[in-house]
């Protein structure tokens, strides 16, 4: 990543046609890893972080791709 960048966002701009809200993290942190900007974030112990949200949390609906399909080994 550019040095002079201090965080990312993880959310669209609702004013934008087409916005449907918030990236989830976990996707998020696996497009970067994925598009060689390293994150120092475990993506597996992300993912288990969101099963424990989904286990206290069931009436919650929890969005993201990455955590339904695993990451790729």
């Amino acid at each position: 990543m550019n040095p002079h960048i201090k965080g990312v966002s993880a959310q669209k701009c609702r004013k934008s046609s087409g916005a449907t809200g918030n990236v989830s993290f976990e996707d998020l942190v696996y497009l970067c890893e994925r598009s060689g900007f390293p994150t120092n974030i475990d993506l597996n112990k992300l993912i288990e972080a969101r099963s424990f949200l989904a286990t206290i949390l069931p009436d919650e609906q929890l969005f993201g791709a990455i955590a339904k399909a695993r990451p790729p080994s």
